[in-house]
């Protein structure tokens, strides 16, 4: 089970293995002029339960929209920060198991910080 973690609160995925994929939207390139801003997204990235931290792709969507704004790979340590961000939006973040063992995790309004 893989963990995300971001602002102070973890959102965890269930046990059984992902299903397909999340279809990636190239509209994502237009994120600066559509969500841009002083705010940040960022967290760590664990397996469930153990805290081990893990590299797991993580995308950024509008909450309104769901629009595909952003994503990248969480490092080794877990952790991810996404930048450019409108403070008064809200978003969608998601992170999921490459290895398809575990469930996507979905922090559903996120509000980036300054």
């Amino acid at each position: 089970m893989s963990d995300l973690y971001h602002g102070g609160q973890f959102y965890q995925a269930g046990r059984t293995s992902l299903d397909g994929g999340v279809q990636a939207s190239v509209a994502h390139y237009q994120r600066r002029i559509q969500d841009g801003g002083a705010g940040r997204i960022y967290g760590t990235t664990t397996i469930a339960g153990t805290g081990v931290p893990v590299s797991r792709r993580v995308r950024v969507y509008n909450r309104n929209t769901g629009v595909l704004l952003d994503q990248k790979w969480s490092g080794e340590d877990g952790s991810f920060e996404f930048t450019g961000f409108d403070v008064d939006s809200e978003y969608m973040v998601l992170s999921f198991d490459h290895t398809e063992v575990y469930n996507a995790v979905i922090a559903d309004g996120v509000k980036p910080e300054v």
